[in-house]
């Protein structure tokens, strides 16, 4: 809904609504009234007409009265959700309202809850279920924008985590994926691929994908790694690498990289001192284009590979497509 005032009221109402909290300009009044201040400059100009849910919370909240003449409108698309109900039906949903209603003044508004957190408290499955709901029975709630305004007020958005919190929260995701979880963030779009050595697995990636129809195509049994390395990162911390794919007839590690940065360049060389011999790294777009087109075989890259990386023990690994600059 929103409310029809006549020229000059809605700024009036605006000014006695300052007034009451305090506020001289209304920087001040939308710090203090949790609302954006574009949004509350467009009510005050009167450019965008004053939402009716904020004239009667701030009517009630603010002991301001409602400026003569007003007469509230629906929204386009708004719909009466009683309309058409039972007298009982009716009852219950406005008593659910007026509870929600008064919820959301109390702890939204006057104690800066999200409704994140409030939604649960409220029997919702989310905030964005307590949102929609809000929305239909024309309960007034934050934006997005004021949302984070206000958590950054409050020193509530990017606070950061004590070390205490951060060797908890470490420990956990390494308890994760030793169960077996796999995550489903990263740049590369996530791939099902069935394979009658590794079953169905998630790959990170078409190469990765490539590689694994490659194997499986010369009979090379593989899996899905799923353990992690320790390592020490060049920022001294303790890191976890881990492999790609593992051969268990060749106790080999494949690690497919479109690019070798620095600090991938760090972990692998820390591998492969650790574990000489055993991980292959594959790299190189030239490299997987040929092995799409099948003018090379992953056979005869993984002999080569192999040969290569076994007849040396510096930190270089063998690398199908140029070689690994190890960075010192």
């Amino acid at each position: 809904m929103r409310a029809v005032m006549p020229p000059g009221e809605q700024r009036r109402f605006l000014r006695l609504v300052m007034q009451r909290i305090g506020a001289p300009t209304l920087r001040v009044a939308a710090e203090r009234l949790s609302v954006s201040l574009p949004r509350l400059r467009g009510w005050h100009k009167e450019h965008r007409a004053l939402p009716a849910e904020f004239v009667a919370m701030w009517s009630r909240t603010y002991d301001v009265p409602v400026p003569p003449g007003v007469r509230f409108r629906p929204e386009n698309g708004f719909r009466d959700p009683c309309r058409g109900v039972s007298p009982a039906v009716k009852a219950r949903i406005e008593e659910k309202v007026e509870k929600v209603r008064t919820a959301i003044e109390r702890y939204h508004w006057g104690e800066g809850m999200s409704l994140e957190k409030l939604g649960p408290k409220l029997g919702y499955s989310s905030g964005r279920s307590l949102r929609n709901f809000c929305k239909q029975h024309g309960i007034p709630t934050r934006s997005f924008r004021e949302a984070m305004e206000l958590a950054k007020r409050q020193k509530t958005f990017g606070r950061p985590h004590t070390p205490e919190v951060r060797q908890r929260l470490s420990q956990l995701m390494h308890q994760r994926y030793a169960s077996g979880w796999v995550a489903t963030g990263g740049r590369c779009k996530k791939l099902r691929c069935e394979s009658p050595y590794a079953g169905s697995v998630t790959l990170d990636g078409n190469w990765e994908l490539l590689v694994a129809r490659s194997l499986d195509r010369a009979g090379i049994p593989w899996v899905r790694n799923r353990k992690g390395y320790p390592y020490t990162g060049r920022d001294g911390k303790l890191h976890r690498y881990f492999p790609d794919f593992y051969l268990p007839e060749l106790d080999l590690f494949l690690e497919v990289k479109g690019y070798v940065d620095p600090a991938s360049a760090h972990k692998l060389r820390c591998f492969h001192e650790r574990y000489p011999g055993r991980l292959v790294l594959l790299t190189g777009k030239r490299l997987f284009n040929a092995l799409a087109k099948g003018q090379v075989d992953i056979v005869e890259i993984l002999e080569d590979a192999v040969d290569g990386v076994r007849q040396r023990s510096s930190p270089r690994m063998a690398v199908s497509s140029g070689q690994l600059q190890a960075t010192r």
